[in-house]
């Protein structure tokens, strides 16, 4: 499975409509701020402005030396709240900086990869109309990976955190070393066993979720 801590969400702070997509798809390998659509928000066009207005202000004070520094301050702290607006509706650092050099307000905004990893669902589509909270795109770093072991109630005894595990794909040779979690196991009711998760390096991306996999625990 993959590491929670390492799935990133894309998802929409406005409504929109998608105007261009990529070619990635679902199970994709994607590399960090690659593109991956692009949209177009009405509503995003005041925020922008809002934000060109306080790097206007910012720019006069540079020019200024004899503004306050309390004034120089506030412009700075209002130039960071409209930045994380703009954030917050879903336009990308990289933009937000083409905008801060051009100062012009963008016809389109770009959907870009926020991390390395593979696409784990996707929902856009070209001339898509979305709703402000829709979830655009999600992104696991396979780099890591969980590993989830049923193990009997009668042996669970035996598996302690930190202890290694060897992990094998069926049929195959090369071997993985996994290490036992401090997180305490789940029971599933319906396979009456209980669930131990192991923390894996995963070279070459072997390992995807929903994978079964043998594992072979190292107890003394």
């Amino acid at each position: 499975a993959p590491d929670e801590t390492r799935i990133y969400r894309l998802n929409a702070g406005v409504e929109g409509v998608i105007r261009e997509i990529s070619a990635v798809t679902t199970g994709s390998q994607v590399t960090k701020d690659q593109w991956l659509a692009t949209f177009s928000a009405h509503e995003a066009r005041a925020p922008v402005q809002s934000y060109l207005v306080t790097l206007g202000v910012l720019d006069h004070q540079s020019q200024n030396e004899m503004e306050a520094p309390a004034q120089t301050r506030a412009a700075n702290e209002s130039s960071q709240i409209a930045i994380d607006r703009l954030r917050n509706l879903g336009i990308s650092t990289i933009q937000i900086e083409e905008i801060r050099r051009t100062r012009e307000v963008p016809a389109t905004y770009r959907i870009l990869a926020p991390a390395d990893g593979f696409v784990l669902a996707r929902n856009f589509s070209s001339g898509l109309k979305f709703e402000k909270g829709l979830e655009w795109c999600r992104i696991a770093d396979l780099s890591k990976v969980w590993i989830l072991a049923n193990v009997f109630e009668r042996e669970v005894k035996y598996i302690t955190p930190g202890i290694s595990a060897r992990i094998s794909l069926p049929y195959q040779e090369q071997v993985y070393t996994a290490r036992v979690t401090d997180v305490p196991p789940q029971f599933d009711t319906a396979t009456r066993t209980l669930k131990v998760r192991l923390e894996a390096d995963n070279p070459g991306f072997v390992l995807r979720p929903d994978m079964f996999v043998d594992i072979e625990f190292l107890i003394p």
